[in-house]
C-alpha cells in the first residue's frame, strides 16, 4: 500500500492532467487506482546527467490485473491516447547494430513515432537494443512533443533498485553501468517505467509474461478474427479528440506491432506468444542475427515447400508433416545457434526447442510474420512506417471469407491506412468496386477531422453520398466542435440549442455584414408557407442567407437574369458541399478546401468567400500563409472569370451581377469588393461592368463635354444617346393559345392615325424617360455632388475670410495677447507707481474705446445668411451619415458603428461635422476667447472639407491611383515622422540654449525651438515673418497649419512626383 508521501507525488502528477478537479477529487482517484493495482512504490526518477528529463516509475506485483495498468497508463501517465503501440524486443546484452542497418532503422523508427503519436515499449535497460532505442528517441527534433518510451523490467534485475524502494517525491538514479551478474541499469531516455516484482533477485525474464499480457490488453483483439471491432468503434475512439478517456468503457483497441531485432531463445518465445497467443503482428529485421535470421530463413523455406506441395496436390495432413520435417532438418544449424547444446539432465518437456515455436508461428499465423531484409541495397531507402503499416494490414487479412468478416476487415484496413495517411496503400488493398460496398460514413467523418484530403477525395470518387453522411444537421455541429483550431481560437461553447447554432457562432464573425447565418433547419424557422416562399425565391432559406428579402421580379427584370431558384429541398436540407467548404476554410484546412471547391458549384463565388475568410484569418493570426491561400483562391477565380469572358463576354457580365442564393444572394462584384480582391476587380470583365454601372443607361460613346453640358442644361439630356439596360430586358412570356396570338396580330394592324398618335406620344415619353435615366446614372450623381461640394467650399471659404463677425461687443479685439500687448503690459507694470502715467493711460483707454473697431470685430445681431445656409447644409450631411449608419445597422449583425468607422472617409466626415457644429456653437458664447476659438475650429474644419474632396477625385482615372499612392506613402511616413522629430529636438534644443542662454521658462519657448530647427530644413525662413511675433491662439493655429502644409508639400507630394517619373 502506498504511503502518504507517495500519494502526494501521485496527486501532484495527476493534478497536471486533471486541472479541473479539486485536490480531494484527485486524491480519491489516485487512491482508488493505487489500491486496485496494489502499488508497492511510486515516484519520479531524476538522472543526474540530464536533470531536465524525468521519468515516472511504478512498481507492481507480477500477478496484477493488467487491465488496471492499462487504464492507469491511459489516464495518468501519458497525455494522449496512442494510435499505435510499438513493442521492441531482441538483443539485450552486447548487441551492436551495424551502421548500414542502424541508419534506416533509426530514421524510420523516429519518423513513425513522431508522425503517428505511437508509444514505444522496451525492456527499459541501458543495454542492447533498449539502449539503442533510447538514444534514437533522444534525438527527437521536437522536444515539445516527447515520444512516450515505456520500459517494462523485472524489479530484482534493476541495478540499484533498493534506492527506489523508499517512498519519496524524487529519486536520483545514478547507476549507469553495472558489472554485476544478474542486473542491469536503467536507460535514462525513457519517459515511464513499470517494474514487475515477482520476488526474484538478479534474474531476467520475470516481466515477459506481464508485458505480453499488457500488450494483449492494449490490443484487445484488434487483429483477432473473432473480434467484432469495426471502423465505427475505431472512429468513435478518435473522432472527437485525442485526449484520454475518462471511463474504462471508453477504452478501445489499439493496434500493437512487435519489432524484433536479433534476440535469443527468450525472444523466440516472445514472438510466439505475441503472434500465436495475442494476435499481434511481428516485424523481424533480417540481417541483425540469431532470432530474426532464423524466422527469415524459416519463412522463406516454408513458403517454398508449401507452394511446391500444393502443386503436387498432396493431402493436408501429409503435407504439413512433411514440410515440418524438411524444415527441422534445414534449420538444424540455425536452431542450434540459438538454443545451444541440449542438457541431457533436463527433462524433454522443459528443453528449449525454438524450432517448435517458430513452426507454430508459421503454421498458425504466417500472415502475422513480416521479414524485412536490412542487408539489401535498398535498405537505406526503406520506409519504416510503410513496413509497419503493411504488417498491420497483413494481420487483418485472415482466412475467414464470410461477407460480414470481409467487410469488417476492409474497414479495419481502410482505417489503418487512413490513420497513417497512406492512400496508396488503401488503393492497393481495396481494388475492386465491389469492395467499396461498405459503410464509409464513419471513415469519411474521420478523414475530415484528421484532414486526410487524399482519403476524402478517394471516398468521394467512389460515390460516397454527402447527403447520407450529413443527413443529421448535428453532424455539422459536431464537426465544428471537434476541430481543435475552432475550440482554441473561436472558443466554441457547444451550448447552442439549435443543431446549427454553432455554425452561426463561427461563420458569422468571418462573413461579418455580408451574410447572415440563419439556422433554417430549426422547427421555429419553418412556416406553413415556407415552401411557397422558397419557390418564389423571395426569401433565401439556406444556411448562409441574407438578412433582407429579395424583391419579387416584375416587368423590369427578365426571367433570364433572375437568380436560379432554390428547390423545396433546400428548406429541409442543406448544401453539404458548401457547408463543408466553409468549414474547411474556417478550420484552416487549405488542401481540403481546394478539393471541396473543385467539386462544388459556384466556384467564383466560393473562391471569393475563401479569399475573404483567409484574409480575416491572416489579420487575426498574423500568419502570411493565410495570405498565400487567399491569393491562391483569388487566382483561381480570376482564371475562371477570364475563361468565361473569352468564351461569352455578354454572359460573363450577366454572371458578375447575378445573385447566388447559396451564398446569401451575394454576387461576384459584392464579394470581390468585400474581400478586397484587387486582382479580380482589375480584370477586363469587371472593369466593363464598372463602366456600365458608372454611366448607367448613357451611351459610353457620348462625349464628356456633352454630358457636362447636359448637367447644366438638363433639357439637353433627353436628346443624348442611350443604350439598353445593363442586363437586357426581353419579354419571354409565351403565347399559350392561338386566340392570344390572333389578338396580338390584330393589335398590330390598328389604324395608321392612331399609330402615328401613339408614336408621338411614345417619343415624348421616351424623351422624359431619357432625362430620368440621365439623372439616375451614378456618373451624373457624382458630377452634381462635385458641383455642390465646390459651392460648399466656396461659401465656407467666403464665410471664414469675409463674413465671420461676432454677435457681442468685446473689451479686447485680439484673439489672445500679442507681442505688442505683452510689451505694453510690462511697461504698465513697471510704472504702476507713477500717478501721472496712470492718469495718462486711463485717458488713452477712453480714447481708444471711442475709436472705431478694427474690421472683423464689428458686432452683428445675427449670423449671416451664408452661415445659416452652411449650418443647414452640414445638418443635411449629418442626416446622410445617420442614414448610412442606420442602413449598416439594418444589414449588420455586429457593431454598426465599428463597421461604419472602418472607412477612413467616414471618420473624416464625422470629424468635419463635429468640428463645424463645435465652432458654430462657440461663436454664440459672449466671450472673446470663445469667438477666437470658433474661428480656429472652423478654419481647421475648412481644411478637412478640402481634404474630403480628395475622395471625389478617386473616380478620375489619372488621379485615383495617385491617391492610393499617397495613402500608402502616409503609412510608410509614420516611422519617418518619429525619426524626423527626434533630429529636430536633437538640434533645436542645444542650438537655442547656446544662442539665447538661460531664459525664464515659457511655453512659447517650445515653439521657438521647433521653428528654428524645422524651417531650416525647408529653407523657408521668410514664412515665419507672418506669424513669428503672433503668440495668440490664432498665431499658434496658423503656425501648425503652415508646418503641416510644408511637410506635406516638400516631402509627401515631391516624393509622389518623383515616383511618377
Amino acid at each position: 500500500m502506498a504511503t502518504a508521501p507517495t500519494l502526494n507525488v501521485l496527486v501532484e502528477s495527476v493534478s497536471k492532467i486533471l486541472p479541473i478537479s479539486t485536490p480531494n477529487d484527485v486524491r480519491a482517484v489516485v487512491q482508488e487506482s493505487l489500491t486496485s493495482m496494489d502499488v508497492k512504490s511510486y515516484g519520479t526518477l531524476i538522472f543526474p546527467h540530464n536533470k531536465s528529463h524525468q521519468a515516472d516509475f511504478i512498481r507492481v506485483p507480477d500477478n496484477i490485473n493488467v487491465n488496471y495498468v492499462k487504464e492507469f497508463l491511459y489516464r495518468y501517465c501519458c497525455h494522449e491516447r496512442p494510435s499505435l503501440v510499438i513493442s521492441i524486443t531482441g538483443g539485450a546484452k552486447d548487441f551492436e547494430m551495424k551502421p548500414k542497418i542502424l541508419r534506416p532503422f533509426r530514421r524510420g523508427l523516429l519518423k513513425v513515432a513522431r508522425t503517428t503519436g505511437a508509444w514505444i515499449i522496451t525492456g527499459g535497460m541501458n543495454t542492447g537494443i533498449m539502449k539503442l532505442v533510447g538514444e534514437i528517441v533522444q534525438i527527437n527534433p521536437d522536444p515539445s512533443r516527447p515520444i512516450p518510451l515505456i520500459g517494462i523490467a523485472t524489479w530484482g534485475y534493476v541495478s540499484g533498485h533498493e534506492q527506489l524502494d523508499a517512498p519519496g517525491i524524487h529519486a536520483y538514479y545514478s547507476k549507469f553501468l553495472s558489472n554485476k551478474k544478474g542486473e542491469a541499469p536503467l536507460e535514462s531516455n525513457h519517459t515511464n517505467f513499470i517494474f514487475v516484482d515477482d520476488g526474484s533477485e538478479r534474474r531476467h525474464g520475470g516481466e515477459i509474461v506481464f508485458r505480453s499480457k499488457l500488450e494483449e490488453a492494449i490490443s484487445d483483439g484488434f487483429f483477432s478474427s473473432k473480434t467484432q471491432t469495426n471502423a465505427l468503434t475505431l472512429y468513435r475512439s478518435f473522432s472527437v479528440t485525442q485526449s484520454l478517456p475518462t471511463d474504462s468503457s471508453d477504452i478501445v483497441p489499439v493496434p500493437v506491432v512487435l519489432i524484433v531485432v536479433e534476440g535469443g531463445p527468450n525472444t523466440v518465445r516472445t514472438v510466439k506468444e505475441a503472434v500465436v497467443e495475442n494476435n499481434i503482428p511481428a516485424v523481424l529485421l533480417e540481417g541483425t542475427g540469431r532470432c530474426c535470421d532464423l524466422f527469415a530463413k524459416a519463412l522463406h523455406l516454408y513458403k517454398g515447400h508449401y507452394q511446391h506441395d500444393e502443386l503436387a496436390n498432396e493431402t493436408l495432413i501429409n503435407r504439413d508433416e512433411e514440410i515440418k520435417n524438411k524444415l527441422r532438418e534445414e534449420l538444424k544449424d540455425a536452431v542450434y545457434a540459438i538454443d545451444g547444446p541440449s542438457d541431457p539432465t533436463t527433462p524433454t518437456n522443459k528443453r528449449n526447442d525454438s524450432f517448435e515455436l517458430v513452426y507454430e508461428c508459421l503454421h498458425k499465423r504466417r500472415n502475422f510474420l513480416n521479414v524485412i531484409n536490412l542487408n539489401s541495397r535498398d535498405s537505406i531507402e526503406l520506409d519504416f512506417g510503410l513496413i509497419i503499416l503493411k504488417a498491420l494490414l497483413n494481420a487483418t487479412s485472415g482466412s475467414d471469407t464470410s461477407k460480414q468478416n470481409m467487410q469488417c476487415k476492409l474497414e479495419k484496413q481502410l482505417y489503418l491506412a487512413l490513420e497513417w495517411d497512406r492512400v496508396d496503400i488503401a488503393k492497393d488493398f481495396v481494388k475492386n468496386d465491389a469492395d467499396w460496398n461498405i459503410n464509409l460514413r464513419e471513415l469519411f467523418l474521420l478523414a475530415l477531422r484528421r484532414n486526410r484530403t487524399a482519403f476524402v477525395e478517394l471516398f468521394l470518387d467512389h460515390d460516397s453520398s454527402l447527403m447520407n453522411i450529413f443527413n443529421d444537421p448535428s453532424e455539422l455541429r459536431e464537426l465544428y466542435m471537434a476541430t481543435d483550431e475552432m475550440k482554441e481560437y473561436h472558443g466554441l461553447s457547444g451550448e447552442c440549442d439549435t443543431p446549427l447554432g454553432v455554425i452561426h457562432e463561427v461563420i458569422q464573425q468571418f462573413v461579418e455584414d455580408h451574410f447572415e447565418i440563419t439556422d433554417v433547419l430549426s422547427p421555429a424557422s419553418m412556416t406553413p408557407n415556407s415552401e411557397l416562399i422558397n419557390e418564389n425565391d423571395d426569401e433565401i432559406s439556406i444556411c448562409c442567407g441574407r438578412k433582407h428579402y429579395r424583391k419579387p421580379p416584375d416587368n423590369e427584370y427578365n426571367s433570364n437574369v433572375q437568380t436560379e431558384r432554390s428547390t423545396p429541398d433546400t428548406v429541409t436540407h442543406i448544401n453539404v458541399e458548401k457547408e463543408l467548404f466553409l468549414w474547411s476554410i474556417i478550420a484552416g484546412r487549405r488542401d481540403l478546401a481546394l478539393l471541396l471547391w473543385s467539386r462544388g458549384k459556384n466556384k467564383i463565388c466560393a473562391a471569393l468567400i475563401a479569399k475573404l475568410i483567409y484574409q480575416i484569418h491572416a489579420h487575426r493570426k498574423n500568419d502570411n500563409s493565410y495570405y498565400e491561400s487567399a491569393d491562391e483562391f483569388e487566382n483561381l477565380a480570376v482564371q475562371i472569370l477570364d475563361k468565361l469572358n473569352q468564351t461569352n463576354a455578354a454572359l460573363c457580365r450577366q454572371a458578375i451581377i447575378r445573385q447566388i442564393p447559396a451564398y446569401g444572394n451575394a454576387n461576384w462584384l459584392e464579394l470581390a469588393v468585400a474581400a478586397d480582391a484587387k486582382h479580380f476587380i482589375a480584370q477586363r470583365a469587371i472593369q466593363t461592368i464598372f463602366r456600365e454601372i458608372w454611366f448607367g443607361s448613357i451611351d459610353q460613346r457620348v462625349t464628356n463635354r456633352a454630358i457636362v453640358f447636359s448637367t447644366f442644361m438638363l433639357w439637353y439630356s433627353g436628346f443624348l444617346s442611350y443604350q439598353n439596360e445593363l442586363v437586357k430586358i426581353e419579354d419571354k412570356t409565351a403565347l399559350h393559345n392561338d386566340s392570344i396570338k390572333k389578338s396580338y396580330l390584330y393589335e398590330k394592324s390598328m389604324s395608321k392615325t392612331v399609330y402615328i398618335g401613339d408614336r408621338c406620344k411614345t417619343k415624348i415619353t421616351q424623351y422624359f424617360s431619357n432625362i430620368g435615366k440621365f439623372v439616375r446614372a451614378p456618373y451624373i450623381k457624382y458630377l452634381y455632388n462635385l458641383y455642390f461640394h465646390v459651392i460648399f467650399l466656396l461659401l465656407f471659404s467666403y464665410l471664414i475670410l469675409c463674413d465671420f463677425f461676432p454677435l457681442y461687443d468685446f473689451q479686447e479685439y485680439e484673439c489672445g495677447p500679442s507681442q505688442d500687448s505683452k510689451a505694453d503690459k510690462d511697461s504698465v507694470t513697471a510704472n504702476d507707481n507713477n500717478p501721472s502715467i496712470i492718469n495718462h493711460t486711463s485717458s488713452n483707454n477712453q480714447y481708444n474705446a471711442s475709436k472705431s473697431k478694427p474690421y472683423g470685430f464689428q458686432r452683428r445681431n445675427k449670423p449671416s445668411n451664408i452661415e445659416i445656409l452652411l449650418a443647414i447644409w452640414v445638418f443635411t450631411l449629418l442626416c446622410e451619415e445617420i442614414r448610412q449608419l442606420w442602413s449598416i445597422k439594418s444589414q449588420s449583425n455586429g457593431n454598426p458603428i465599428m463597421t461604419y468607422l472602418k472607412t477612413f472617409w467616414n471618420k473624416l466626415d464625422v470629424l468635419s461635422i463635429i468640428l463645424f457644429f463645435v465652432g458654430f456653437i462657440l461663436r454664440f458664447i459672449p466671450v472673446s476667447e470663445c469667438f477666437c476659438a470658433a474661428r480656429i475650429v472652423l478654419s481647421i474644419d475648412l481644411s478637412l472639407w478640402f481634404i474630403r474632396s480628395l475622395d471625389m477625385f478617386a473616380s478620375v482615372r489619372r488621379l485615383g491611383p495617385k491617391l492610393v499612392m499617397i495613402s500608402e506613402m502616409v503609412n510608410d511616413m509614420k516611422f519617418f515622422i518619429l525619426v524626423f522629430f527626434v533630429f529636430i529636438l536633437a538640434f533645436g534644443i542645444p542650438f537655442y540654449a547656446l544662442v539665447h542662454g538661460v531664459k525664464k521658462f515659457s511655453w512659447h519657448m517650445l515653439r521657438e525651438i521647433g521653428s528654428i530647427a524645422y524651417w531650416q530644413i525647408f529653407g523657408e525662413l521668410m514664412a515665419l515673418e507672418t506669424v513669428k511675433d503672433n503668440y495668440s491662439a490664432t498665431g499658434y493655429a496658423a503656425s501648425i497649419l503652415l508646418a503641416a502644409y510644408m511637410f506635406i508639400l516638400a516631402i509627401l507630394l515631391v516624393n509622389l512626383l518623383i515616383a511618377m517619373f
